[in-house]
């Protein structure tokens, strides 16, 4: 038996996955072993039901969605993470949005500074994420302003991806400005709108489905996402369309390619089932049981 295998199996064992596993839990065990075995430096599961956010979160638990799935407790899995030699923190603080000035001043009237007074007073939302990483790179997350790409650098996604995630983002809110123009009421009014006008209008319609093409957006990014969980199942975020359309030798092809092959290494019902069914990517509703 092979160091790897060892690893599973205590693993297994330790969270239950031949009785009652899921995709979180096998998913949390594939990213413990990537973590001790040199694959990658660090791993972060978000937070979105916001149950992690008291003083009493390690006895809080990673719940399954599905009937007789097991579930995680913080506080087991800090100590495993503790034993295999790495950190276990709780990040929690509001971050800012970022967007693609660029991007923007291109479709725009705008300037950077309006830009940037949306990013930093928009609410980007206050996740709890709970980060398992090599102990010298805690300071890293503590030092976190932006709210996607220093995540996505410390996660070791591809820039590509990363880019395309915050070009998303700017999308929105370039449709979102767009819809402010066409919209404002000049004439009734007898002025032209004014910075704070559009501020106010974004801060108020980011995320408003009846925004121009939001719905048509929001479609086109789930597609996206969709068909990146079927071409890269093994990787744990969402590739970007330059990675699809090379799915042999772009960045996101590498690494699931990285990924897989580690996974064949560590048992054949664990890569059959992730081939089939992707890894948890934080963004699914619903999770499968292993066989």
């Amino acid at each position: 038996m092979t160091p790897l295998t060892s690893d599973f199996e205590k693993l297994a064992k330790t969270f239950e996955l031949e009785t009652s596993g899921t995709k979180a839990s096998a998913t949390i065990i594939f990213q413990l072993l990537l973590l001790k075995h040199g694959q990658r430096n660090a791993f972060a599961w978000y937070d979105r039901e916001n149950c992690f956010g008291g003083d009493d979160w390690l006895n809080c638990e990673i719940q399954s969605t599905i009937h007789n799935g097991n579930s995680i407790r913080l506080e087991e899995l800090k100590e495993v993470a503790e034993s295999f030699g790495f950190s276990l923190i709780r990040e929690r603080k509001r971050l800012k949005m970022e967007f693609n000035h660029e991007m923007i001043k291109k479709e725009v009237s705008v300037d950077d500074t309006i830009i940037q007074n949306l990013e930093d007073e928009m609410d980007s939302g206050k996740t709890p994420t709970i980060w398992i990483l090599k102990k010298e790179l805690v300071p890293n997350v503590a030092a976190f302003t932006g709210s996607n790409i220093p995540r996505g650098d410390l996660l070791e996604y591809p820039y590509c991806c990363i880019s395309n995630f915050v070009n998303q983002k700017t999308q929105l809110l370039v449709d979102c400005m767009k819809e402010f123009y066409l919209s404002f009421p000049t004439n009734t009014l007898n002025r032209d709108p004014t910075d704070q006008d559009l501020k106010a209008y974004c801060f108020e319609n980011y995320h408003n489905e009846n925004v121009l093409d939001y719905e048509m957006r929001k479609k086109a990014f789930e597609k996206l996402a969709e068909d990146s969980r079927k071409i890269f199942p093994f990787i744990s975020h969402h590739a970007c369309k330059n990675c699809i359309d090379d799915p042999q030798s772009s960045p996101s092809a590498k690494l699931n390619k990285t990924y897989a092959d580690f996974a064949g290494q560590i048992d054949d019902v664990f890569f059959k089932f992730f081939n089939e069914n992707g890894i948890c990517t934080n963004f699914e509703e619903t999770e499968d049981a292993l066989p």
